[in-house]
């Protein structure tokens, strides 16, 4: 605005300038005129003619090449005013812009922050009974028996040795018989997870760290949940869904081998991945 101010004042100063030039010839003229021929009033048409022909003459040149220059620094100074009002409307573009990404940005950590609320409020509403008498497990310890009875489904599954059989059926049909145990709270986690992930996955990239987020959830997840997420990340359903966004954001990077217990599911995890990443 300063920088506006001193060009809008010194382009007026130079029309000022003109002006002042326009009117000290104007004054020489009429007093060359009166200094060299008769000053006084003559009431002869023909005297008045010559004494316009004369102004005329002398003037409209010098007034014509002063208005020139006038024009063309007024045409200077409409040219800098629309050069500045630019930059302006430029620095309000990306000051707006800011605002936009600044505010998807809150509005976005709002909403992620409202579903981890809601993980954790699913967590603590769950209750289950042990394996022993009078034995009851709530919240995150829960999810112990959900572990068991998923690892101990997938142990079971395992018959002798059949050629035809494969990992990922035994894994199935175990997984399907500790699934069968808790559907009422392991459908409604995983589709929490999935929802969650998915949420960040497609969020806006301006000043959103997605892997920051993830990584942010992940910290708050007990081992006995990323271990169920992961047998049903080999199964059909979640292999379909939740398993990509987990390869995608490194979900299980902490998860230890020596707790999943069998090498062979992951390999078989090892094994989607070429397949997961390029879908």
């Amino acid at each position: 605005m300063l920088k506006k101010t001193k060009s809008k004042s010194k382009h007026g100063y130079a029309l000022y300038i003109i002006g002042a030039i326009a009117i000290i010839i104007a004054l020489c003229t009429l007093t060359f005129y009166w200094s060299h021929f008769s000053g006084e009033v003559s009431s002869k048409h023909n005297v008045w003619a010559e004494f316009g022909d004369f102004i005329g003459g002398v003037l409209n040149p010098v007034f014509g090449f002063l208005g020139l220059i006038a024009i063309l620094i007024t045409v200077s100074l409409q040219a800098n005013e629309l050069s500045l009002t630019r930059d302006e409307l430029e620095r309000s573009s990306e000051a707006l812009e800011s605002q936009n990404n600044t505010f998807l940005k809150q509005s976005f950590e709002n909403s992620f922050f409202q579903m981890l609320n809601l993980h954790n409020t699913v967590l603590n509403s769950m209750e289950v009974d042990g394996r022993y008498e009078n034995e009851e497990y709530k919240g995150r310890e829960c999810f112990e028996m959900f572990m068991f009875a998923i690892r101990n489904g997938i142990v079971e599954a395992k018959p002798p040795y059949v050629a035809e059989d494969t990992i990922e059926n035994q894994v199935e049909k175990g997984y399907a018989v500790g699934y069968s145990k808790y559907p009422q709270y392991l459908g409604h986690y995983f589709r929490l997870i999935f929802n969650m992930l998915s949420f960040v996955d497609n969020a806006d990239n301006r000043g959103v760290d997605k892997l920051f987020y993830v990584d942010l959830f992940e910290s708050q997840v007990s081992e006995n949940e990323l271990l169920v997420l992961f047998y049903y990340c080999l199964t059909n359903h979640g292999r379909s869904n939740l398993a990509p966004l987990a390869k995608k954001y490194r979900l299980f990077k902490s998860l230890r081998k020596e707790l999943i217990g069998d090498d062979s599911l992951i390999e078989l995890w090892d094994c989607y991945e070429g397949e997961l990443l390029e879908n």
